[in-house]
């Protein structure tokens, strides 16, 4: 059975698995994780540097793997994604549409990227034809070119360079279940959140904040002896150097484990955890989202994977902040694992494995033949004996009459005409429904003033919110008010958020994480408590409430 590598470059490490290709419960039999050299990876760019190819060979010698056939998982800015709806055509026509509408998708150069797609499932609403989800993405030739390159350099031959929130899915799509499971892959600098429920890809953000932060912030804490990232980080995975919460007046769900811990610890624990705070509010953004658009299909449970996987507490930090139980996976059921293997740490080589599932075609027609290859002249020798008989067949070949060789390019011609008649359908299609929406939203942006949907939000909440409900603070435009809103308790704030989500002039409500707040007793005024948090409604456009 064929083997391949599954790779994943990140800032500080590089993790390379060996399992199974092309099957549909591989083994895993090995894993490894070697440090990357600075200066070699930049927002998912590769420079080139012959000290890490000679440690990729060197790695891969010392472990005895000697599979030649490799696939990359990447993550970058210069990575675009977009989710977009199009006509349910056959699976074999969504890319010759996806390519033929490209430019409506992204406002880029398309010339200097290659494209590829994800189904991520079917629409089906009544009345309406069905619809795809796909996901489109869009990355640079240039980025991809390093990776090739550096397959080069390391005498590997690439089979695909996959996208790694596709990587993320495609493995953890069944490990989910029918649960509605947010899938957090915490690395270096960057985060992806992938909301997953009964197989499908339900929402996925891309977070910029990560480890490093907390890493670098035990390297200058004077509590810690620790003065290197790798040497942070591996002391991170063995001990808790992470609180459980944020905030001491956090309600914990987990508790807390720090018996004979001198106070300067664990001010230095407070500090490293103090730098989650904001990858816990990008997190509670995406759980908003999610649940405000599928308030029958909340978000039940959190899964970490990737380097923050192993950073122990930091599975607890997010049961408590987020109020979500939150668990990092140690098994993956649809992977066998070879007797060797430890599965406690698979967590952090999610991507890495699950590029080799069903990887998007991110390397571009034809690239795979450019990349350099070492020579076997044992099966060159083969090769020569076949082209010298291929050679005797092709002169042989020359007393057959030329019209068998015109009848072929007529019938070629005929397939090309056939699957271009089907994409200019597709095309003229949605040109005329494109030419049709933009007429009418043009009439109606004629008659639209900012303030009609500001009036209709207010007169709502004159009518609809508790009276003893606190307005701090609004601001709004032509397209949202953001409001600053004090409650007496948790329950009252509640109240308020459920409230703002049933006004008939809202579509959307997004509200931060609530925060207590406590005021002790003075000369001139009682102690008080209360909870503040911030809400921005999205009002529901005009012309909708004119189709209700």
């Amino acid at each position: 059975m064929a083997k391949i590598l599954g790779i994943e470059v990140g800032n500080s490490f590089t993790r390379i698995c060996e399992l199974d290709y092309k099957t549909k419960n591989p083994k895993l039999y090995k894993y490894i994780t070697i440090p990357t050299p600075n200066g070699v990876i930049n927002d998912g760019f590769l420079q080139e540097n012959v000290e890490f190819s000679l440690a990729i060979k060197k790695a891969l010698s010392d472990n005895k793997i000697t599979t030649k056939q490799a696939i990359f998982t990447v993550s970058s800015n210069k990575i675009v994604t977009r989710e977009v709806m199009i006509p349910a055509v056959k699976t074999n026509q969504v890319g010759t549409y996806i390519r033929a509408n490209a430019t409506d998708y992204f406002p880029i150069d398309l010339a200097l990227y290659e494209l590829a797609h994800v189904v991520l499932g079917t629409v089906k609403t009544e009345g309406e034809a069905d619809k795809l989800r796909v996901m489109v993405i869009a990355a640079s030739k240039e980025l991809i070119a390093g990776y090739t390159a550096l397959a080069a350099s390391c005498g590997l031959r690439v089979q695909h360079v996959d996208y790694a929130g596709n990587s993320v899915f495609q493995l953890m799509k069944e490990e989910c279940g029918s649960e509605t499971a947010l899938v957090v892959k915490v690395e270096e600098d960057s985060t992806i959140a992938s909301v997953i429920c009964n197989g499908e890809l339900m929402l996925q953000r891309n977070l910029a904040s990560g480890i490093d932060r907390a890493v670098n912030m035990m390297v200058q804490a004077p509590e810690y002896p620790e003065n290197t990232y790798e040497a942070a980080f591996q002391t991170m995975c063995r001990r808790a150097c992470v609180k459980v919460v944020l905030n001491e007046r956090t309600r914990m769900i987990e508790p807390e484990s720090n018996a004979g811990e001198s106070e300067a610890v664990t001010e230095a624990r407070k500090r490293i955890t103090d730098t989650f705070a904001q990858l816990i509010s990008n997190v509670a953004r995406v759980i908003e989202l999610h649940n405000t658009k599928n308030r029958n299909n909340p978000i039940t449970s959190i899964i970490l994977v990737g380097l923050g996987a192993d950073v122990i507490g930091l599975n607890k930090l997010f049961t408590n902040e987020l109020g979500i139980q939150t668990q990092v996976i140690k098994n993956l059921g649809g992977v066998s694992y070879f007797h060797s293997v430890d599965q406690e740490s698979i967590a952090k080589y999610v991507a890495s494995i699950g590029a080799t599932f069903e990887p998007v075609n991110l390397l571009g027609d034809g690239s795979k033949a450019k990349v350099k290859t070492t020579v076997d002249y044992g099966k060159l020798s083969v090769l020569i004996g076949v082209l010298a008989v291929v050679a005797i067949g092709g002169m042989c070949a020359l007393a057959i009459p030329p019209y068998l060789e015109e009848q072929q390019n007529e019938r070629d011609l005929k397939e090309k005409i056939t699957l271009y008649e089907q994409a200019e359908k597709l095309y003229n299609s949605y040109n005329g429904l494109k030419s049709l929406d933009e007429e009418v939203a043009m009439q109606y942006r004629i008659t639209e003033h900012p303030n009609n949907n500001l009036i209709a939000f207010l007169s709502e909440m004159e009518t609809k919110l508790p009276s003893d409900s606190y307005l701090q603070e609004l601001v709004s435009n032509g397209e949202s008010a953001a409001l600053k809103v004090r409650a007496s308790s948790y329950e009252e704030a509640a109240k308020i958020i459920e409230t703002f989500r049933s006004f008939d002039s809202v579509r959307d409500v997004v509200t931060t994480a609530l925060t207590e707040v406590y005021t002790e007793a003075t000369e001139d005024a009682e102690e008080d408590y209360y909870v503040e948090f911030d809400v921005v409604c999205y009002y529901l456009d005009a012309a909708v409430e004119q189709g209700k």
